[in-house]
Parts: structure tokens; sequence; C-alpha cells
């Protein structure tokens, strides 16, 4: 039997991501809002290609029916659930007016360029992550091995690019042009994590050589984000387009590397669990976010003001406050969406409850005894036997 044990750093970063997508929207530091668009819808697509590494059903009708569950179904669910915020931003003057159909006819189209409002404008990212791994899984289906897929997608995503994205910027429904520039970043997470036990062990050597890695990679998406100024996913406006990604992927990458040493020197603490929380329950703040931050400002004088750190405090309590409503409209008001859905680990266990991995530990896969925990728990007796001769 196959059990799955979940990659805490996945969550934890998708849980920072989410508050650097809440922030970015509202800073009014140039530099900040540069650097944090460079990256940080970059990096959700990255880590979308990353689970899909774990997949296991390469059935095309089961494949859609089952992004439809998870990401269509969801996506219609909450821009109805943010309607009345919607509407409540138009009467108070903080969203342009428009007839109240059209929020419907937007919702279907997923674009606001289309000339319809989104009740969540913010949701636009699961569409598009849906037409993104169609793209994906369509070029798996038919050129199964990885080496070829990591040649025809970039070259598909050039061709695009060049005949109609860049002429034709952020107008498709569900911002298809997007899907073809963020398929690089879905296919980079695809082959990363198909690769992530030489990477563990990479990180398991020197810390020196780990943390002179992690920071070139920061201090080259800081550079050509600086370098490229302001960009948009969502409005395919990337200027220098080898700096984006250039950009993108360092930054991207560079979280990523950063969480799995954490994660692989046993140093995360409960300083991360609310991000690790939030992690799970992105879609609610995707979808709730802007609308319910526009309420806050309009009816409290005091986050009105374009003052930074007011604007970094209001990000700050809306992040943690929301926590508890986000769980109950992920376990109650999204039937497509799996409770505790997010990577995981697959590893045989004989229907044992999985081992939590120590470094440069070997595990028999003996069970955990009733009421163990912690470090010592599920060692085998020859484990116990070898520890005193060390």
């Amino acid at each position: 039997m196959k059990a799955k044990v979940r990659l805490e750093w996945v969550d934890v970063l998708r849980g920072i991501l989410m508050f650097l997508v809440v922030y970015g929207h509202y800073t009014t530091v140039p530099s900040v809002e540069k650097y944090i668009y460079s990256f940080h819808m970059p990096a959700f697509f990255l880590i979308s290609g990353m689970m899909l590494a774990f997949n296991k059903e390469w059935r095309p009708l089961r494949f859609v029916w089952k992004r439809i569950k998870s990401l269509l179904v969801p996506y219609l669910l909450l821009n109805l659930y943010v309607v009345p915020i919607w509407w409540v931003n138009i009467c108070n003057g903080t969203a342009d007016p428009e007839p109240f159909w059209h929020v419907f006819v937007g919702i279907a189209a997923s674009n606001v360029r289309s000339g319809y409002s989104i009740a969540s404008n913010t949701t636009w990212f699961i569409p598009c992550l849906f037409v993104t791994e169609m793209i994906f899984f369509a070029a798996k289906k038919l050129l199964r091995r990885d080496f070829l897929v990591a040649a025809v997608i970039p070259a598909v995503s050039a061709v695009m690019y060049l005949t109609v994205t860049s002429r034709h910027t952020g107008g498709g429904y569900w911002h298809v042009e997007s899907a073809f520039t963020a398929v690089i970043f879905y296919l980079a997470g695809y082959l990363f994590l198909k690769r992530l036990d030489a990477v563990k062990e990479m990180l398991r050597r020197s810390m020196a050589r780990n943390v002179l890695l992690i920071g070139l990679l920061y201090g080259t998406g800081l550079w050509f984000a600086e370098r490229n100024g302001r960009v948009s996913l969502i409005g395919d406006y990337y200027k220098i387009l080898p700096y984006f990604y250039l950009a993108a992927l360092s930054t991207s990458f560079a979280l990523v590397l950063t969480m799995m040493l954490l994660a692989e020197r046993g140093w995360f603490s409960r300083v991360f669990d609310p991000a690790k929380q939030v992690g799970v329950t992105t879609l609610p703040y995707m979808a709730f976010q802007v609308g319910t931050i526009r309420i806050l400002r309009h009816y409290i004088p005091f986050f009105r003001a374009d003052i930074e750190w007011r604007i970094l405090l209001l990000s700050v309590i809306f992040y943690v406050a929301f926590l508890p409503a986000a769980k109950f409209i992920q376990r109650f008001l999204l039937p497509g969406r799996k409770k505790n859905a997010g990577p995981a680990e697959r590893i045989r266990t004989g229907g044992r409850r999985p081992l939590r991995k120590q470094p440069g530990i070997l595990y028999s896969g003996a069970p955990f005894r009733k009421g163990e925990s912690g470090r010592g728990a599920g060692v085998s007796l020859r484990q116990k036997r070898l520890s005193h001769l060390r």
C-alpha cells in the first residue's frame, strides 16, 4: 500500500508566496512591487508543475475531469461567493460601476479585457493554470520522454509569443496567451521535482556551498528584475523576455532551495505554521483578498492613506485573520477540492504509518509504537543496537 507524506516545505512556500501576492497588490514602493511581480505568479506555476511529478493518472479523460473538479469548479464557486463583496465595492465607489449581469459573463471569460468584470480578478490564475496543465499534459502524452517535452515546449512557447502573444497582449479568454508563457515555469517545476532525491543529497552536503548557490540565485533574480522593470504575467507584459524568465526562475528556485534546506536541516519551527496553513488554502485567499481589503480600506480611515507601513500592517492583519474563513471555505464550500490537497511524496509503508525521515538515518520501515512521537519514533531494534556502536 502507498501512503502520502506531505512536502511541508511546499505548503510553507505557497503560504509565503500568498502573502507576497496580498502585499504586492498594495505596496507603494516601486522597487518592492517590481521585485515581487517578477516572480510571485511564475513561482505558483512552478509549484504546480512540481505537483504533477507525482501524478499517476495519465488517461486523458480522467486527467481532464480531475482538473475540472479541482480547478474550474472551485473557480466558479469562489467567484460566486465573492459577488456580494464585488457589489459592495461597486456601491461604495471602490470598484468601477457596471450592470450586475456583467459579472457572470466576466466569470465565464475570466479576463477583464473582455469588457466584463470578474467578481475576483485575482482568480484569473485558476483557469490559466487549467489551460497550462492541458498544454503540458498534451505534450507529455504525445512526446512521452521528458527530454523531448523539455525541447518542444519552449519552442512552441517561443512561436506562440512571436506570432500571437506579443501582438495581442492579455486579450484571450482564460488568459490562454499567458498559459503559453507560464508553461515554461510549469515544465521547470516538473523536471525539478523529478530529480528531488538528487537535490536533497546536494543540500545535505556543504552548507557553505548551498548558501552561496542560494545567494547567487537571489542576487541574479534581483538584478534581472531591477533591470527589466515592472512586468505582468496576467497582461503578457514582460519587457525583455529573457530578463523576465531569468528573474522569475532564479528567485523561484532560490525560494524552493531555501525551503528545502530548512526542511532537510530540521530548522522548520512553529513560526512557519501560519504560512503552512495558508499554503493549503491558497485558492480562498486568492479569491477574497482584493475585495476584502478594499472594503477594509474604505471603512477604516487608518488604512486609507498610501503609507507603506500601514499597508504592510493591513496585509499582515488580513493574512492572519482570514485563515479561519479560508479553512472553512476550503473544507465546506469547495466540493471540488480535496480537504488536505497538496504535494506529497509516495512511499511504500505496508499500510503502516509512514516514518518521518531524518537526514543521515536509514529507516527499516518499523511502525510507530503507541504513544511514541518525535525523533525516536519508529526506530527499529537494529537501529537502536547500531546507535550503541557509534
